[in-house]
């Protein structure tokens, strides 16, 4: 191979590892010229990329160029002398501050963008950025594949465009391209978006691109690319004589560019004017920093030049920062504001109390040491009954204006009526407070009358609870429309997608009744007792502006739509319409009055709600939450909860607690791999303290630091807002970890110890750039395995068929039982986690007897060949599998397994009971990577004591039980005081005789507690959020936060944006309401006791889900007995009479089956069909029902197209009726079917045994 001489250093390297610069034609090692890898591959690949060296593209420096600096530097020097020192020093300040921002301007955009070796800061011209981008969109797509073409134009946010308040999508359009994302890329400004980063970018398309079988072919997709512009530096526009700032630097004389990412402009700039002065013989090495002699010699002058305050003790790196920081200001100085603890280091406010290793913790609401543990705490407050007013409105619209396709909602009548805390129990037409409480607006634009009023009479309350039914999709959606596009408030959200879960604008919160009564407005009557109020009928497609008049007959039946009702419906209201079809019908009136009823409904439904649970549980759920889970938990919280009983998981777990642990210890192996020493770090077990100093690595003499860049400050990765408090922490800024960070080091050194600092950001760009060290670290024995993540152990309800049709033969009966209250009855008896557990990890896990342990376990099994129903679950293929074979899940393989047992193994994260009684069932347990071992608390059924949920589950258990009445059999004193002894033997509940009475309205709060309580335990943290900003400062400080990623932007109109950000791992903070571990126990313990009726059933279950199960039944087989508490197996088909079964059975899949059902009470066969994903009303129907399903799996025939007309929402929240079409197939991939219709799971082998 060729041997090239670098023209930098000398040395003799091989031509593929050095770059040629097509003016000098020089050679140079891509390190010498601050060129990685990656680019040097990219720039030698490509047939249009020339480079040049630094010398010939940035500066040609000549001799009479040289001999004009000398000469403009030393007329520059003679006339600074005459200054005076004052305004010598402004004048320098002032000038440095222009360039340092000009310099970081072009930094900044250096680093913004770097697509495919070409760097955007080489490019000013507008038109050449849009086609810069436009080239690497289109890259992207053409690696995805080749065959697309793109259209798109350019939208930039930020200062430098001038069109950048104007909504321009990307759109890639093709009338052979299959819909199959919706995708957004948006890069954050700390990110360099490198080659790395694009190739990442086209990793996350292939991968949405493969997860669509059926490819690119025949619809449209859009995909969003945002570049926004931080707007830095105030010096004056330069002129346009020049293309580039390098090109101004190079012509002008006396400048030179000081080429540099580290903030360290100025020491640097010194250096290079300090080696010119003393004509340093290094003076060329010193000023382009060949072998990085201008980086060694800044950071010692900037060693020697720390000034250090005896007041605060803090550090500046001139006399100028020291002199700005005792200048005092209205609050006084600087000086007096912030001190640096001696001790410990931190850089603290002066007015705050301050004990070393403390911090105060948001969780447990006072002072704790560094490293605490935290525990759920018990809530003291009560409900907010005064000052606070309830709206209760509803909407209806017109849809006659075309919105593309879609016909746009647009409402015409709003009826809202109000209860404050004088009228709220009266029916007083007109509140001496609150004023005429049933309000009808009319017209053009209800909503503007509407939020007029609501936020006029706010100021009368100090809280406003405005509710409607399913307003989070509907509702809600025009509200906010017209806040984002007619006004410049801006209100905090909480969204699901579109949907608005909580909308806060400033004492008004909207709230969705749904999200506390999961079901529709009509059933409410019944399950509150409102027994005056029942939901009518009225003809939604003809409210047009032509009828708004209307009085004659009853409008066509096709006005009421309804075949989009269930067919039971549907039957009911064609009955209706027939017996009232020559009423008159006056529009007006109807509408007006419709409206009304549903409000009506609401408002009664609401305020018999809240007076329930206020009166049994002392909380308000409109005031004090938002949903049902989140009224739940606040109920334990502040009823039941006992202190110091629910630990709250550390971030990140008990060990490694951070993002910067892991990758800590990756750079300490590698130093001890590379210096051939072995360091003492936590990997090995405690870190080493000196001079009152945890460090991270320690060797002799030696100290290793690892800088994780949000911990300490990085100036580099986080240049902007540096002095805000952290949202993690608001008594820290950017600066304060910095200081904190430098003073350590001086320590250290101070003490005389050898410290080795290496930043986190180097690190990962050289793990990037470097293979060997990426493919050490993951293959050392200390980093082989990540540590236990306890949501990983948290897995859904357990859902299936066994078979996808079976047809009864002779006196053989299909049964259909169901657990009664599976939920509540695993709250109830369940063994629950308490405080925190024990950590074993690796060869630690040895000593550990799993069958007298209790915990989370992290490990990896083998599992039998021939079980039917599989133990443990495992998630792939974004399905949740029972797998004996990961290989053959993986692949969703028909074959009979033929693989090794390393590729059958799973490794996963699960409750150890769950492993437990995988064991008894055949697994073997390969290996152990880490276990929690947890004391826990159980209800003993015996003494009637213990128990985690105990307490809150018997008070909704005896309210439910009272509030449904008498039994049917209990008709004497007798027959119910027999019914009471039962009960309290079977539940340890003692019911008390004059409570038991009917009453819907407290049974449904009851049920609503009961299976409403645990979803709020297993909260993902860190949800994305999202928050509307009408002025430019406000937006670019979100986009310069340290502690957020801006994961999209949507501009909304010329003054509004709507930005969806998440906190980064390192700055989000635990929720003081939520303990993974308890919800993973929670459906762990439903998977078991669901496992104890497959397991017995074998291949008879036909299907099961969650808590219910299908199976073949003959006389003297195995039955599960049937009761009446919960926890018991309850007959699913009793409602059609005692002894009912089912005759035919067929299933495509989870959540996806339809039966014929013999009635004993109608002595006729019934049909019953459920399809997760499609409304089955009466349309739907008519296509997917048992026989099509049957003919589907019997005969493989076409997949059902069904087209409907759904309510959707646009991003832009407006509201529309969109023809959807959706396909209907059998989907039976959890395990591998056979032609006679049977199953087994994937991996499945029979053994000698067997045969």
């Amino acid at each position: 191979m060729t041997q090239l001489v670098c023209a930098c250093c000398n040395k003799h390297s091989d031509e593929h590892k050095l770059i040629f610069c097509v003016f000098c034609k020089e050679s140079y090692l891509h390190s010498c010229v601050d060129l990685s890898t990656a680019e040097l591959r990219k720039i030698k690949a490509s047939k249009n990329l020339t480079w040049s060296c630094v010398k010939c593209s940035n500066f040609g420096d000549t001799i009479n160029d040289l001999k004009s600096i000398v000469l403009a530097l030393q007329k520059e020097v003679e006339s600074l002398k005459s200054v005076n020192q004052q305004h010598l020093t402004q004048s320098a300040n002032f000038t440095m501050d222009e360039i340092i921002h000009e310099l970081e301007d072009r930094n900044s955009r250096k680093c913004n963008l770097i697509l495919f070796g070409l760097k955007e800061d080489n490019i000013l011209n507008k038109e050449e950025r849009a086609n810069l981008e436009h080239g690497v969109v289109n890259n992207i797509i053409k690696t995805v594949d080749p065959n697309i073409h793109t259209e798109f134009n350019i939208f930039r946010l930020g200062k430098y465009d001038s069109t950048s308040n104007k909504k321009s999508d990307r759109v890639i359009e093709e009338e052979q391209i299959s819909k199959f994302s919706q995708s957004t890329i948006f890069y954050h400004q700390d990110l360099e978006c490198n080659n790395h980063a694009v190739l990442r970018a086209e990793l996350e398309l292939w991968c949405i691109y493969q997860s669509n079988s059926m490819g690119l072919n025949t619809e449209t997709f859009c995909l969003g690319v945002t570049t926004v512009r931080i707007p830095v530096g105030k010096g004056t526009p330069r002129g346009k004589n020049y293309n580039t700032f390098d090109e101004e630097c190079a012509k002008r004389q006396g400048i030179i560019a000081i080429k540099n990412n580290d903030n360290l402009c100025l020491p640097r700039a010194l250096v290079v004017a300090m080696a010119y002065v003393d004509k340093d013989p290094d003076y060329v090495k010193v000023r382009r920093d060949i072998g990085k002699v201008q980086t060694e010699r800044t950071q010692q002058l900037i060693e020697k030049a720390n000034v250090k305050c005896a007041d605060c003790l803090r550090t500046f790196k001139s006399q100028a920062c020291f002199d700005n920081h005792i200048e005092v200001g209205t609050e006084g100085s600087l000086c007096q504001q912030v001190r640096l603890c001696p001790n410990c280091l931190r850089t603290i406010k002066a007015n705050r109390e301050h004990t070393c290793g403390e911090i105060f913790c948001k969780i447990c609401q006072k002072h704790q040491p560094q490293g605490h543990l935290c525990f759920m705490q018990p809530d003291t407050g009560k409900p907010k009954t005064k000052d606070v007013l309830f709206v209760f409105y509803d909407l209806e619209t017109r849809q006659e204006k075309l919105n593309g396709d879609d016909l746009e909602h647009e409402p015409n009548l709003c009826v809202f009526k109000q209860c404050c805390d004088v009228c709220i129990k009266t029916s007083d037409i007109i509140c001496k407070k609150c004023g005429l409480r049933l309000q009808k607006v009319r017209g053009a634009n209800p909503i503007a009358s509407f939020m007029i009023h609501i936020l006029e009479i706010r100021k009368k309350f100090k809280k406003v609870v405005v509710l409607a039914h399913n307003g989070q999709a509907f509702d809600h959606q025009f509200i906010l429309s017209h806040i984002l596009k007619k006004t410049d408030l801006a209100p905090e959200l909480i969204m699901r997608g579109t949907k608005i879960i909580l909308m806060q604008l400033q004492n008004i919160k909207f709230l969705d009744s749904l999200n506390y009564f999961p079901m529709p407005l009509s059933a409410l009557p019944k399950a509150f007792g409102l027994k005056e109020l029942k939901k009518g009928y009225f003809p939604h497609l003809f409210n047009t502006l032509e009828n708004q008049s209307y009085v004659g007959p009853l409008p066509q039946v096709e006005y009421y739509s309804p075949d989009t009702m269930k067919p039971e419906a549907r039957e009911e209201f064609l009955k209706w319409y027939e017996d009232h079809k020559r009423d008159q019908f006056d529009f007006q009136k109807e509408f007006i009055d419709y409206c009304v009823s549903d409000v009506e409904i609401l408002t009664g439904a609401c305020l018999k709600f809240r007076e329930q649970m206020i009166t049994t549980t002392n909380v308000c759920p409109f005031t004090n939450a938002c949903t049902i889970a989140s009224a739940c938990n606040k109920v334990f919280r502040r009823n039941f909860l006992k202190p110091n009983t629910i630990g709250i998981i550390p971030k990140g777990g008990y060990r490694m607690t951070d993002n910067q642990s892991m990758i800590a210890l990756k750079w300490l192996v590698w130093e001890e791999n590379q210096r051939k020493i072995t360091i003492q770090h936590a990997g090995r077990g405690q870190e080493a303290i000196l001079s009152g100093l945890k460090v991270d690595g320690f060797c002799e003499n030696q100290v290793f630091e690892f800088q994780g860049c949000y911990y300490h400050g990085c100036p580099r990765c986080f240049k902007h807002q540096r002095d805000e408090p952290l949202s993690d922490d608001p008594t820290e800024s950017m600066n304060f970890r910095y200081e904190s960070t430098v003073a350590k080091i001086e320590r250290l050194k101070a003490a005389g110890y050898d410290v080795i600092e290496k930043w986190e950001c180097d690190f990962r760009r050289e793990m990037r750039e470097n293979t060997e060290i990426l493919k050490y670290v993951e293959n050392n024995p200390l980093l082989s395995h990540s540590p236990l993540n306890p949501r990983d152990a948290f897995y859904g309800g357990r859902t299936g068929n066994c078979r996808t049709y079976y047809k009864t033969k002779g006196a053989e009966k299909i049964k259909y039982l169901d657990v009664c209250s599976l939920y509540p009855w695993v709250c109830k008896y369940g063994k629950y986690p308490v405080g925190h557990p024990e950590v074993f990890v690796g060869d630690q896990c040895k000593s550990i007897n799993l069958q007298e342990t209790d915990g989370i376990i992290k490990c990896t099994v083998l599992p039998p060949r021939n079980l039917y129903h599989p133990v443990l679950p495992t998630k792939m293929n974004n399905k949740l599998m029972f797998v004996l074979c990961r290989t053959c899940g993986q692949n969703l393989s028909a074959e009979e397994c033929q693989h090794t047992e390393e590729d059958r193994a799973l490794s996963g994260t699960w409750v150890i009971d769950e492993v437990l009684k995988a064991l008894e069932k055949g697994y073997e347990i390969l290996k152990i990577d880490e276990v929690w071992k947890y004391r826990v608390e159980q209800y003993d059924i015996d003494q009637k004591t213990g128990g985690l949920f105990v307490e809150m589950m018997n008070k909704f258990i005896k309210i439910k039980q009272e509030s449904s009445g008498w039994p049917g059999n209990s008709a004497t004193d007798e027959q119910k005081s027999k019914y009471i002894e039962e009960f309290f033997n079977r539940e340890g509940i003692k019911l008390e005789f004059d409570a038991i009475l009917n009453n819907p309205g407290l049974r449904c709060l009851a049920k609503l507690m009961l299976n409403s309580f645990w979803g709020k335990l297993g909260q993902q943290e860190n949800q994305p959020k999202t928050r509307i900003v009408n002025n430019p400062e406000e937006f670019f400080n979100m986009m310069t936060n340290p502690s957020i990623y801006v994961n999209s932007v949507l501009p909304i109109s010329e003054d509004s944006l709507v930005v969806d950000y998440s906190f980064k791992e390192e700055s989000y903070e635990p929720i003081s309401t939520v303990n993974v571990c308890l919800a993973a126990y929670t459906t762990a313990q439903a998977r078991l006791k669901l496992y104890s009726y497959l397991e017995e059933l074998g291949d008879r279950v036909l299907y099961y889900d969650t808590d219910s199960i299908i199976f073949t039944h003959m006389d003297m087989e195995f039955e599960p007995s049937t009761g009446h508490f919960i926890g018991d197996m309850t007959d699913e088909l009793e409602s059609y009479g005692p002894g009912s079964y089912i005759k035919e059975f067929v299933s495509g899949g989870p959540k996806n089956y339809a039966y014929k059902v013999y009635s004993t009470a109608e002595k006729d066969e019934k049909v019953v069909c459920k399809v997760k994903g499609i409304c089955l009303n009466y349309n739907a129907s008519l296509l997917v029902n048992f026989d099509s399903i049957k003919e589907m799996i019997l005969t493989d025939s076409e997949p059902v197209k069904i087209v409907t007309k759904a309510i959707r929402r646009t991003k832009e929240h407006e509201v529309v009726t969109r023809e959807e079409t959706k396909i209907y197939r059998p989907n039976s991939l959890k395990r591998k079917f056979y032609a006679d219709h049977s199953s087994q799971p994937y991996g499945f082998k029979r053994t000698r045994d067997d045969l």
